[in-house]
């Protein structure tokens, strides 16, 4: 399984997806950094990833309605586009003029729809791509899915943990940079699922699409 290139290529996307899955765990911190708004009322909006990864598993399956190869990867590179936006909105969000703009209850929901969005965007590929794809693999596609999902994990702690740092060391301008850096991961996450959507998705008559243009 680890010896397949495709492997670690879909394994990274499908780490990046696992970032935004992970935010919720600094999402609360960074409401209250952002907008000093009581902590039981930051937690509560952390649920906008949850949220978010459900609607974007709903709204996901209209790829299933697409025909051709170049509509199914428009629609998922559109989609990671919209998550790395959503990213850099989060980042806008930690300016400390946001607050005197849209005061603390406006940047409170503007950090939620942001999250939420970024979530929603993700979720279809989260839980669907890996799957797909782990029936390349045959008998052994539980084990596909259980080791990317574990280097996904592995990988986490120490990205988290250089986020934390980056934040400690600055914290208006670091929640940005944070917030940047995971816009960025959005966007190679993207790039490497859409240029493997074919094999991912493992859709039929590919071969043909690809003839017609």
């Amino acid at each position: 399984v680890m010896a397949n290139p495709l492997f670690w290529m879909v394994g990274f996307s499908h780490f990046c997806s696992f970032i935004v899955r992970s935010s919720d765990k600094v999402l609360g911190t960074f409401i209250f950094d952002a907008t000093n708004l009581p902590r039981s009322l930051c937690g509560p909006l952390t649920t906008s990833v949850t949220l978010g990864f459900i609607g974007g598993l709903v709204s996901g399956r209209e790829i299933n309605d697409l025909e051709t190869i170049g509509e199914k990867r428009t629609f998922v590179a559109k989609r990671y586009g919209l998550a790395a936006l959503s990213a850099v909105g989060l980042a806008l969000c930690s300016n400390e003029n946001a607050i005197s703009i849209v005061g603390q209850y406006g940047l409170a929901g503007a950090i939620t729809v942001f999250s939420g969005l970024l979530a929603a965007m993700v979720g279809f590929q989260f839980y669907q791509f890996i799957p797909k794809y782990a029936t390349s693999f045959g008998q052994n596609k539980a084990v596909y899915i259980s080791l990317t999902d574990a280097c996904a994990f592995l990988l986490l702690s120490p990205f988290w943990s250089t986020i934390s740092g980056i934040v400690a060391s600055s914290e208006q301008s670091g929640w940005a940079i944070s917030w940047l850096i995971i816009a960025g991961f959005m966007a190679m996450g993207g790039a490497v699922m859409t240029s493997l959507l074919p094999t991912v998705l493992r859709l039929e008559g590919y071969d043909q699409d690809i003839k017609k243009k």
